[in-house]
Order: structure tokens, then C-alpha cells, then sequence
């Protein structure tokens, strides 16, 4: 019962970053779900399942360019996966996987 504003406030004050997944994809994405994408969104970072289409996306949706655009292949087999994923630059502290994990979050939250 929230909205997309409430529901990402309710992460934040969780300590978690708000990630919208594939929002390229008609059936669950946020742009198919709303049939538009915020005019000032409540998050830093999107996902897209098709990165060929990503500058399509930024033309149409301007907010976007400002936005971390992240890729995940979705993949369900082995050979579906990813060869060059995206990396992030991250500061990790001593580099455990607790460090590791506040750090992308750091970077994900608006």
C-alpha cells in the first residue's frame, strides 16, 4: 500500500538503498508498471535488463543521466551470464564482506 516515495524512504530509514530492477521490462519494470518514470526520483541507481537500449532510455527519460545505471544479464544459465559485467569503484575499508556491503550500499542510496 505505498508509494514509490514511501516505500524508498521505508528502505532508507531500514539503512538499505533503493535499487529498481529491469525497469526496461514491460511486465515488472517501473517504467511498464507506471507507463512513465519519476520526475525526480527517490533513488540513485536503476537497473536495466537491456543495456543496447540504455541511451534510448536516457533520451526519453532525462532524469536517468544522473542516475547509476546498472546491468544484469537475469540469467538463468551459465552460458546467459554476463562475460564483462559492470564494475563499481568502491572504498571497502579492510575489504570484508561486511565493509564490502555498506560500501555499495553508500553508493547506491540517494
Amino acid at each position: 500500500d505505498l508509494d514509490l516515495d514511501s516505500a524508498a524512504e521505508l528502505v532508507h530509514q531500514m539503512g538499505g538503498a533503493c535499487l529498481p530492477a529491469h525497469i526496461d521490462k514491460q511486465s515488472n519494470g517501473l517504467i511498464g508498471v507506471l507507463g512513465m518514470f519519476p520526475p525526480t526520483p527517490v533513488f540513485r541507481a536503476v537497473e536495466l535488463h537491456d543495456m543496447e537500449k540504455r541511451e534510448a532510455y536516457i533520451e526519453k527519460f532525462p532524469q536517468l543521466h544522473d542516475l547509476v545505471i546498472l546491468h544484469n544479464s537475469d540469467a538463468h544459465a551459465l552460458d546467459q551470464m554476463n562475460l564483462d559485467p559492470p564494475k563499481l569503484a568502491l572504498e571497502a575499508g579492510n575489504g570484508s564482506d561486511e565493509d564490502i556491503r555498506r560500501s555499495l550500499i553508500a553508493h547506491l542510496r540517494a
